[in-house]
C-alpha cells in the first residue's frame, strides 16, 4: 500500500494564526481576493514577493511547531504500517525546515520518503506528482489522506484517490486502523 499524507490538519494541527499572516501579507501587498488563500495568491506573484511572503509565513509555522497537536496513538498507527511495509509520503504547503521539526516533534523523523515541501510546488498536483513519480507507480496506486476539500479536488485532477480525514475528530486513525485490519 503507498499512502501520501498531508501534515497539518491530518497528521498534526499546527497552531498557525492564519489570519494574522494574512494580515501582515495585506499590509505590505494589499489585499488577497477573499476567495483565496496565501498560497493561492502567491501562485501569480513575482518570485521576490513569494520569498518575502515565505519568510513571514515560515516565521509563524515555526512558532506553531512549539504547539501543535500530538497524538501518540497516531504516531503508532503510522509506525505500524510502516513495519508492514507500507510506502509513506508527507506533501505540504509548509516548508522544509517546518516539515522536518513537526516530523522530528512527532517521532516521525525518517519515516516519511519523499518529503515534498512548498520548496518543490505550491501545487497541490505538483507535489502529488512528484510523489507517483519518485515511487514509480500510477497515481491510482496511491492513497492520498487529507483533511482539505482542495487537496482532494487536486488528487482528483492528478488520478490520485484521495479521502478526506481530520486530525482533530480523529478520522485519520480511524482511516489508518481500518487500512491496517485489511492488510495481514
Amino acid at each position: 500500500m503507498n499512502i501520501v499524507f498531508d501534515l497539518d490538519g491530518t497528521l498534526t494541527l499546527l497552531r498557525v494564526p492564519w489570519l494574522k499572516v494574512r494580515r501582515k501579507v495585506e499590509a505590505l501587498y494589499g489585499p488577497i481576493p477573499k476567495q483565496l488563500t496565501v498560497f493561492q495568491w502567491l501562485l501569480g506573484q513575482e518570485r521576490t514577493i513569494v520569498e518575502e511572503v515565505l519568510n513571514i509565513v515560515e516565521e509563524e509555522e515555526l512558532r506553531g511547531v512549539e504547539d501543535a497537536c500530538l497524538d501518540d496513538e497516531l504516531v503508532k498507527l503510522v509506525l505500524k504500517a510502516r513495519e508492514r511495509g507500507f510506502r509513506l509520503a508527507v506533501v505540504t504547503m509548509q516548508g522544509r525546515a517546518v516539515a522536518e521539526r513537526m516530523l522530528s516533534k512527532l517521532r516521525l523523523g525518517g519515516v516519511f520518503n519523499p518529503v515534498v515541501t512548498r520548496e518543490h510546488s505550491l501545487r497541490r498536483e505538483d507535489q502529488l506528482k512528484e510523489v507517483v513519480d519518485r515511487w514509480r507507480i500510477k497515481p491510482e496506486e496511491a492513497l492520498f489522506l487529507t483533511d482539505r476539500d482542495l487537496d482532494l479536488e487536486a488528487a482528483g485532477r492528478v488520478g490520485v484517490k484521495a479521502l478526506k480525514v481530520r486530525f482533530v475528530d480523529g478520522s485519520v486513525k480511524e482511516k489508518l486502523r481500518e487500512i491496517l485490519g485489511n492488510t495481514r
